[in-house]
């Protein structure tokens, strides 16, 4: 019997903070630098479908994506705002380098 095993926003955006990006399912998930050999190479959040890199986002446009997500999240479950916002603010803590030059 297959259990499928699911993974929470709150947990989403704590893996995300720390670098960690999300495996959907087998030949489906996003890259970030916790998840390469080597951390100081990473410059791309990294789409792959089919075990094929699909197309990458740049760090600081993930962070503002993940944002707009957040913000929806809070409007439907206000008890989880200051966790939510805590993760926010590490993984912007964590990309803001990124933000550089541009």
């Amino acid at each position: 019997m297959y259990i499928e095993k699911k993974l929470n926003f709150r947990q989403f955006i704590f893996d995300a903070s720390r670098g960690l990006g999300c495996v959907v399912s087998e030949g489906l998930e996003y890259v970030l630098d916790n998840d390469i050999d080597d951390p100081n190479e990473f410059d791309n959040v990294t789409f792959i479908i089919g075990g094929h890199e699909s197309s990458t986002l740049r760090p600081q446009k993930f962070v503002e994506l993940m944002q707009v997500v957040s913000d929806s999240y809070i409007r439907e479950y206000p008890r989880d705002k200051e966790f939510i916002n805590q993760s926010m603010n590490m993984l912007k803590k964590r990309y803001q380098h990124f933000n550089c030059g541009e």
